[in-house]
């Protein structure tokens, strides 16, 4: 019965570390400006200021996500861009279709330079298995910290992402052993059991049809 279950695991599940801490690789901070962005500078330890006056800008992040955005005003409407992607396209360069950004540390706020990488949806994917499948990244506090709103319902009621892998571990349920589905918009995760969890996609709809609070 051991085997069966090491056997389900991706080949790197077993070689490389579930959790790499951050070390910066250089002291020296490098600002640079993105050619959509040129009203601001962005730093190489993941800061943000104003090009003109060089104060710093506090960077947005929606409700419903881990990921900072910067917005931006085109044709008279706002649109939101990822920060990490106009990260990786000023210190690292353009990124090729089919591939994604990874945050090496698994922190999806942590946007140095230095912690992206431009990696395939695959490799991406194996990553987080490796990740969300190891109890210890629960009682990561930089981890806990990037993921503390609840924007994931498990039998009606909402959690974060690490209350969530908590309660699959309790259950004796590993991430890597989820069934990942999209139904009706939802991002929908099938437990071995039959359960399934999912995510808010909407939160403010989400509040307001279940008559619940904001946080």
């Amino acid at each position: 019965m051991e085997n069966t279950q090491k056997n389900n695991k991706p080949k790197s599940f077993k070689k490389k570390p579930f959790i790499i801490k951050y070390e910066p690789t250089s002291d020296k901070v490098v600002w640079k400006r993105h050619p959509d962005f040129m009203h601001l500078e962005l730093s190489s330890e993941g800061e943000v200021r104003y090009f003109d006056s060089k104060h710093k800008k506090e960077l947005k992040k929606p409700k419903a996500s881990n990921y900072y955005i910067l917005r931006k005003k085109i044709d008279g409407k706002t649109k939101s861009f990822p920060f990490h992607k106009i990260m990786v396209e000023t210190f690292i360069g353009e990124i090729p279709k089919n591939m994604t950004i990874d945050h090496v540390n698994n922190n999806p706020r942590d946007n140095r330079a230095s912690n992206l990488e431009i990696v395939s949806k695959r490799e991406n994917n194996v990553r987080q298995i490796r990740t969300w499948s190891n109890p210890n990244s629960f009682y990561n506090k930089d981890l806990i910290k990037a993921h503390e709103e609840r924007h994931w319902v498990y039998n009606d009621k909402r959690y974060n992402w690490i209350e969530i892998l908590k309660i699959l571990h309790e259950k004796k349920i590993r991430y890597f052993q989820l069934k990942w589905i999209a139904e009706n918009k939802k991002r929908i995760g099938l437990l071995p059991n039959g359960e399934r969890i999912y995510r808010i996609k909407n939160l403010a709809k989400y509040l307001k049809e279940n008559n619940e609070e904001p946080d």
